[in-house]
């Protein structure tokens, strides 16, 4: 608990702007999460549609100091490194057999 009058508003202001960050933080990872979706899926025109609205979440979160510049640079070159693979089909993945463990009888 905070002991001084200082300390209880800066607490207060923390409050408002954790929650102010945290909707910038969940819209610029929901676009960038829509991108991979719509690549894993194979959708190439929507994902370049989405790419832009990601580019400009990224953007707007570097401008508001919640990502680094570096750091949103950076997201940012993943994205478009993502999107210039080209799409794979969905492989069917089988699951690994996981080695026994053999024990000695003593």
């Amino acid at each position: 608990m905070p002991i001084t009058s200082s300390a209880t508003k800066k607490a207060r202001q923390d409050t408002v702007a954790r929650e102010r960050n945290r909707i910038v933080r969940d819209d610029y990872k929901k676009a960038s999460k829509d991108v991979r979706r719509l690549m894993l899926l194979g959708d190439t025109k929507k994902a370049t549609e989405a790419l832009k609205v990601a580019y400009s979440k990224i953007d707007i979160a570097a401008k508001k100091r919640v990502l680094h510049k570096n750091n949103a640079s950076r997201r940012k070159a993943r994205l478009a490194a993502l999107l210039k693979t080209k799409p794979e089909a969905k492989k069917s993945v089988t699951p690994k057999k996981t080695a026994t463990k053999k024990t000695s009888t003593k």
